[in-house]
C-alpha cells in the first residue's frame, strides 16, 4: 500500500504527494532502469534546513521507497531535496523580484550540465552542484535534485568560517565554474537577461533599502557605543542612504572587462562538504544571486562571508593569487590559453570594488555569525516598527563573536580605503 508519513503532513505543501514524485520519478534520465511500471511506495517529507539557515527558500527532504515493477516487492530508497518559493509576506516578494526561482532553474537545468560538459570535452569530470531532477514556475517555483547529504556532504559550521584548506578547495571549484563560463559565453553567446544582476537589483530597490536601512541603524547602535570603532564613525556615517545605490554600481558587470558567470552567494550555508581521505570536496548549491560580472564580486563575496575571519585576515592577498593561479591553469587545460586575463586586472577590481566587501559588516556578517540560538527572521528585521524586530536587531550585533570580527575587520577595511564609498 502506497503511504505518506502522516504526522508530517502539514509541515510542507500538500501537493508535495506520492502522485507528485511518482511522476518525477517515472522515465526520469536519472533512472536508466526506470519505466512506466514503476511504482512510489511511500515518501516522508520533513525540513531539510533549521530556521535561519536559509533566507529565500523552503526546503525539505524526501525520502522516497519505490520499486521498478510493480510485479516485485524489491524496494529502492531515493533521497530528494525540495526547494520551493516561501510564502513569507514581505520577504516572499523581494525573492519574486529578484526573479530568483526562474534564474536558478536555469542555472540547474541548463547551465550547469553545459559548463560540466565543457569540462567533459576537455576530458576531466568536473561537478559543480547536484543533480536535477525537476524543475517548474507553475502552479508554483519549484526545484527537486539530489540530497547531497545522503552522499556524505554536509554544511560547515556558518560561526565558524572556512579553514585555509577549505577555502582553497572552493576557490579551485570556482575557477572551473568561471572558465567554463567563460568558454559557455563564446560559444552561446550572451546568457539570459536573468543574470544581468545580482545581489542588487534596481527592482528590488525599495525593499533592499529598507533592509540596508534597519541593519545600518542596528550597526550604528552598537559601534558608537563602542571604543573599538571610533576612529571609522566619520566614514561609517557617511554611508546612511548610499549603500544600495554604491552595492548596485560595484556589483554590475563592466564593458571591455573580464567577466565570468558568478555563483553569487557563496557564503558557508550554500557550500556543501565532504572529506574523503583527509581532502575537501566542495559542491555549489543556491544559485538565486548568479550574475554575469566580475570574478572579483565572487572573490570578496566568499572571502568576507564564508572565510574563518582569522584566517581571512592573514591570507587574503595570498587567496587572491591562488585563485588566479587556478584560474590560468584551468583555463590552459581547456585549452583556451588567449581567454586568460592579467593577475593584475583581477586584483585591481577586487580594490575598486573593496566598499561591497565593506558594506557586509551592514548587510550578511552579523547574521551569518550571529549565536546558533537566534532564530533570523528577516521580515521582523526590515519592518522597522516591530519592537520584536529591534531585539532581534541587538541581539544580533551584540554578539561577541560578531563584535570581535568587527575589531580586526574595521582597521584591515580602513587601511585599504574600502570603508571609503567610491565615486
Amino acid at each position: 500500500m502506497s503511504t505518506e508519513n502522516a504526522d508530517n503532513t502539514e509541515s510542507h505543501p500538500s501537493w508535495l504527494n506520492l502522485e507528485f514524485f511518482h511522476s518525477i520519478l517515472r522515465n526520469n534520465r536519472h533512472l536508466p532502469s526506470s519505466s512506466d511500471s514503476l511504482c512510489v511506495k511511500s515518501i516522508n517529507v520533513e525540513p531539510a534546513t533549521a530556521i535561519g539557515d536559509n533566507y529565500m527558500s523552503s526546503i525539505y527532504r524526501v525520502i522516497i521507497e519505490y520499486t521498478l515493477h510493480r510485479d516485485t516487492d524489491e524496494k529502492n530508497t531515493l533521497s530528494l531535496v525540495v526547494k520551493v518559493l516561501p510564502d513569507s509576506g514581505p520577504i516572499e516578494e523581494i525573492i519574486e523580484k529578484y526573479n530568483a526561482f526562474p534564474k536558478e532553474i536555469k542555472i540547474y537545468s541548463e547551465i550547469i550540465p553545459a559548463l560540466e560538459e565543457i569540462w567533459q570535452r576537455a576530458g576531466h569530470s568536473v561537478q559543480f552542484g547536484p543533480k536535477c531532477w525537476f524543475t517548474s514556475e507553475t502552479p508554483r517555483s519549484v526545484i527537486v535534485m539530489d540530497d547531497l547529504k545522503a552522499i556524505g556532504y554536509g554544511m560547515l559550521p556558518r560561526q565558524k568560517g572556512l579553514t585555509i584548506e577549505e577555502t582553497k578547495t572552493l576557490l579551485t571549484k570556482l575557477a572551473k565554474f568561471h572558465s567554463a563560463s567563460v568558454i559557455h559565453y563564446d560559444e552561446n553567446g550572451p546568457y539570459d537577461n536573468l543574470f544581468n544582476e545580482g545581489i542588487a537589483r534596481m527592482d528590488v530597490r525599495e525593499g533592499m533599502e529598507q533592509y540596508y536601512g534597519s541593519m545600518y541603524a542596528g550597526l550604528m547602535e552598537m559601534l558608537e557605543s563602542s571604543d573599538f570603532a571610533l576612529p571609522y564613525l566619520p566614514k561609517l556615517r557617511k554611508w546612511k542612504n548610499r549603500i544600495f545605490e554604491t552595492n548596485y554600481r560595484l556589483t554590475l558587470a563592466e564593458d571591455n572587462s573580464f567577466n565570468v558567470l558568478n555563483h553569487g552567494d557563496s557564503w558557508t550555508n550554500n557550500l556543501m562538504f565532504r572529506h574523503q581521505h583527509g581532502t575537501p570536496e566542495v559542491l555549489l548549491v543556491d544559485f538565486q544571486l548568479s550574475s554575469w560580472t566580475s570574478p572579483a564580486i565572487d572573490l570578496i563575496y566568499l572571502l568576507f562571508n564564508a572565510c574563518n575571519s582569522d584566517d581571512f585576515f592573514t591570507h587574503f592577498d595570498q587567496l587572491i593569487q591562488f585563485y588566479y593561479s587556478e584560474l590560468k591553469r584551468d583555463f590552459e587545460l581547456l585549452q583556451k590559453p588567449e581567454k586568460i586575463p592579467k593577475f593584475e586586472e583581477i586584483n585591481s577590481a577586487i580594490h575598486r570594488k573593496g566598499f561591497f566587501g565593506a558594506m557586509f559588516i551592514v548587510e550578511s556578517i552579523p547574521i551569518m555569525r550571529s549565536d546558533p540560538d537566534v532564530k533570523v527572521n528577516l521580515d521582523l528585521i526590515v519592518d522597522e516598527h516591530n519592537e520584536e524586530g529591534q531585539i532581534l536587531k541587538r541581539k544580533i550585533f551584540s554578539s561577541e563573536l560578531v563584535k570581535r570580527i568587527y575589531k580586526r575587520l574595521l582597521p584591515f577595511l580602513d587601511e585599504r580605503n574600502f570603508l571609503d564609498i567610491p565615486e
